[in-house]
């Protein structure tokens, strides 16, 4: 049958080649929930970050000034499907479609950074998390109880932001990178009140707010600015998992405060 989680660039479970007793998994899941297999009814509760896709992106603009570069033909179709998980030899006419989809007539040079960040991503969380997010949810609904969520909240501090500050090639200590463009941030934010960008949750930045490495916690100053959301959500786990209680996060206010 279809397998709709492996692919040559994507991620997924793997499925063993043999039906001994010690195997664990021998068929996809997908079609073993299709097929009524797996009908456990365990309470689930399941979601996403608002731009998941925020991650991958991350990655290339450590190299590429995306206004600038992804006008080049050559690098846009070397990168996109790689933002996307497909295979452009299979599919070579999907690079430009796409670049007609985000821009009128593909002409991407008007975009300015903000613009072509907050596009790219919305389309790679759309394609590589949200869809899968709202089909497993109809499939589990039928077998047992499903809550799927949105995390909205935007913290100090993202993955995005840690993953795209240091240079590749520079020589300073990427540590040393990410406190000074956090000082930065600091100071625009508490001395200039500048509003600061941001895009969303990024892949992981619900992470940041679950589990307590206290320097960790400290360097990225999550205590001092999203202490309040970081507790609302252990919560929220810890009480949907004991007494499948669902608590209506969704009336904190989504960004962080001073």
């Amino acid at each position: 049958g279809e397998n709709k989680y492996n692919n040559e660039n994507g991620m997924g479970p793997v499925i063993e080649n043999f039906n001994g007793p010690d195997a664990f998994l021998t068929e996809n899941p997908w079609k073993l929930l299709e097929d009524g297999k797996i009908a456990s009814k365990v309470p689930w509760m399941v979601g996403a970050n608002s731009n998941e896709g925020l991650i991958f992106l991350g990655m290339y603009l450590k190299f590429i000034k995306t206004a600038k570069d992804m006008v080049v033909d050559k690098i846009w179709d070397e990168t996109i499907p790689d933002l996307l998980f497909y295979n452009g030899k299979e599919r070579p006419d999907a690079s430009r479609k796409i670049k007609e989809h985000l821009s009128e007539g593909g002409d991407l040079s008007a975009l300015n950074e903000t613009e072509t960040i907050q596009k790219l991503s919305t389309m790679i969380t759309e394609k590589l998390f949200f869809k899968s997010l709202v089909d497993t949810t109809k499939l589990h609904q039928n077998l047992h109880p499903v809550y799927m969520y949105l995390f909205t909240y935007e913290g100090f501090m993202t993955i995005f932001d840690i993953i795209r500050y240091p240079s590749p090639k520079s020589w300073i200590p990427p540590e040393l990178t990410i406190s000074l463009k956090l000082i930065r941030d600091l100071f625009y934010k508490l001395v200039l009140r500048l509003p600061q960008e941001r895009f969303g949750m990024s892949h992981g930045d619900d992470s940041l707010l679950m589990f307590s490495v206290p320097k960790f916690r400290s360097a990225l100053l999550i205590d001092t600015f999203d202490f309040e959301m970081s507790q609302l959500l252990i919560k929220t786990l810890a009480d949907f998992a004991t007494f499948e209680l669902v608590v209506p996060i969704f009336q904190f206010n989504s960004k962080f405060s001073v």
